[in-house]
């Protein structure tokens, strides 16, 4: 969260030129004259700190989309930020930001700031859309309410955005900011699936004599890259209680629906009890008669 630099006088030297902080820590007045406007609700001000470069390109998007505005980026380097009005030529507009990385405290600040933006700075943004609302912007706006709903409709998305910013995204790119916040809370398809022979065994580390076969494809260019197929595995109580099965055997599938689709299949026995009992476990490509 962005935050009011407080650094008693103190200098820090960037890039050869020192910067003074104010001696008691706070703004004054003149350099705060937008205290009570918009802008300082999204801590565009000197001396205001982020956690991270990009905290501060996201406050910087969120202004500019709830002011109608844009900016070029001059400079984007890993201790340095600076930006102007994308409209600079044309309207005379002067707005300008530059941050940097404070060496101490690891934070990025607003070190120099002229602002607001030129009355006739109104953008040239289509008005029912704006570019800084990209898949990413989006996805940084939605990723709180994945893990609690990750089923969330796209149309439901496009509202959010649209209640939010006053801007109607369209459906790909909703669906987009969707799949990077899936994808960031979750974890990626590609790199689920390899992760499945490290997985696999743990399982048969962590639980003894389970038995794990694997069906892959040899890709012909590498062939030490393999193409998963399908993976099947019995846990050792299952094979130890096969046994007790009643003479008959219930195959149960699912669709997988995910980036890779699939199906999940658990053959089912009884036992005595006449309780269900699971005895393999497998991820295969369709069913089929292989």
């Amino acid at each position: 969260m962005a935050k009011q630099h407080r650094c008693g006088g103190s200098t820090v030297v960037q890039g050869g030129r020192k910067m003074r902080w104010p001696e008691n820590g706070l703004l004054q007045k003149s350099q705060i004259k937008e205290r009570e406007s918009e802008q300082f609700g999204f801590g565009v001000l000197p001396y205001t700190e982020f956690d991270s470069l990009a905290q501060l390109k996201d406050i910087l998007k969120a202004y500019s989309i709830a002011r109608n505005h844009s900016f070029k980026v001059l400079e984007s380097e890993s201790t340095k930020y600076v930006v102007e009005c994308k409209r600079k030529s044309s309207c005379k507009c002067s707005w300008r930001l530059r941050a940097i990385k404070d060496p101490c405290l690891a934070l990025f600040i607003i070190v120099r700031y002229n602002g607001p933006h030129a009355s006739n700075c109104l953008g040239d943004i289509n008005s029912s859309d704006h570019h800084l609302l990209s898949s990413d912007f989006v996805c940084n706006e939605i990723k709180d309410l994945i893990p609690v709903n990750p089923s969330l409709k796209i149309r439901v998305i496009v509202q959010v955005v649209k209640d939010k910013f006053k801007y109607t995204i369209t459906y790909k790119r909703a669906w987009s900011a969707k799949q990077k916040a899936i994808a960031r809370i979750f974890g990626d398809w590609e790199k689920s699936y390899k992760e499945l022979p490290s997985y696999m065994q743990a399982l048969k580390e962590y639980n003894p004599g389970t038995v794990v076969e694997w069906c892959t494809l040899t890709f012909n260019e590498d062939p030490s890259v393999h193409i998963f197929l399908r993976v099947f595995w019995p846990f050792k109580p299952s094979i130890d209680g096969f046994k007790h099965f009643r003479p008959l055997i219930t195959i149960y599938g699912t669709h997988m629906y995910g980036k890779f689709k699939g199906m999940l299949f658990i053959p089912m026995g009884t036992y005595a009890n006449f309780q269900l009992f699971p005895l393999i476990f497998a991820v295969v490509e369709s069913e089929n008669g292989s």
